[in-house]
């Protein structure tokens, strides 16, 4: 039997830490999903979050590759940057890890 694992699938990345989690680099991340057995996560970078995914996905999906694939991500919608949104959301659903 294998070992037992967890997937975190609410995580973020990069830039804007917080008191809960002030070191939200990647590689911080991957030591501590190593030290809790976590075996992927789902992830937004929040550039993502507060500047658009036209800034924050090609951060996630360099994070993505540079995790071997441990640290998948997605896009956000801002309907206040519509059509820019739907544009880079639309290109990202065909690299890999998104």
């Amino acid at each position: 039997m294998k070992k037992a694992f967890i997937i975190d699938a609410h995580v973020h990345t990069g830039w804007m830490g917080n008191l809960m989690a002030p070191e939200v680099d990647l590689a911080a991340l991957l030591r501590l999903m190593d030290r809790l057995n976590i075996q992927s996560a789902i992830c937004s970078d929040m550039r993502s979050i507060v500047i658009g995914s036209a800034e924050g996905l090609p951060i996630s999906r360099r994070a993505f590759a540079e995790s071997k694939s441990r640290v998948f991500y997605l896009g956000v919608y801002d309907p206040n940057r519509a059509r820019a949104s739907l544009e880079i959301l639309r290109k990202a659903v065909k690299w890999p890890g998104f």
